[in-house]
């Protein structure tokens, strides 16, 4: 085997300094590369890792990319395209989406319209709406954004355009989308787990029995 995997041994020629970083998440890609979300408070960093624990430097030239000024990383989500999208923001929530070799997404511009009590989770529809759970002021949501501008979808959502609400005082912790763009969502209400299934277009919760 190749042994553990030293990121300061990695990086030791000194481009990249993750002292004080802490990893948050990791994705496996079909090749066996890694990507890895790291934040120290106050920025991010994605690194990718090749097979053989040499940075890949096919991402953004140099294996790594900064998110400059954002950080608590929550969620991040890779398409069948190779396409990145990060979320994070325990407050004020952020949404970043990058092509393949870590520029930013064609045609993409992050959200100006934002959680404001945090992100937990992102995934894609295939329609390529990008759907972000967290919570708001109103309690546990669902954002759908297009994933060709950022802005929100306003075909998605029960009430408000773009948003799904459960009216819930706490977070959508996490998310998973199925082959028909039903959203599974899982939060906490009143000591209990609630799991609930809701329509691919955010409009009402379908057919799914929650655990008692």
């Amino acid at each position: 085997t190749l042994g553990d995997l030293n990121l300061d041994t990695l990086l030791s020629s000194g481009a990249l300094d993750l002292s004080g970083y802490v990893a948050r998440k990791i994705y496996t890609y079909t090749n066996n590369n890694l990507l890895v979300a790291f934040d120290d408070g106050t920025d991010s960093i994605l690194v990718r890792i090749q097979k053989d624990f040499t940075l890949d430097t096919t991402f953004n030239s140099v294996g790594y990319l900064t998110l400059a000024g954002v950080t608590g990383v929550a969620g991040m989500y890779v398409d069948e395209n190779n396409n990145i999208f990060v979320t994070g923001g325990s407050t004020t929530s952020w949404l970043q989406a990058f092509n393949n070799d870590g520029t930013t997404l064609t045609g993409f511009t992050s959200p100006t319209t934002n959680l404001s009590a945090g992100a937990y989770a992102v995934e894609l529809q295939s329609l390529n709406r990008i759907v972000v759970a967290g919570q708001d002021a109103s309690g546990g949501v669902l954002y759908g954004y297009t994933s060709t501008t950022g802005e929100l979808d306003t075909m998605f959502g029960n009430g408000t355009p773009g948003i799904y609400k459960t009216n819930i005082a706490a977070p959508i912790s996490d998310i998973s989308i199925d082959n028909l763009d039903r959203i599974t969502i899982v939060y906490a209400n009143s000591g209990n787990t609630v799991i609930e299934r809701v329509n691919s277009d955010g409009s009402a919760v379908d057919t799914l029995s929650s655990p008692t």
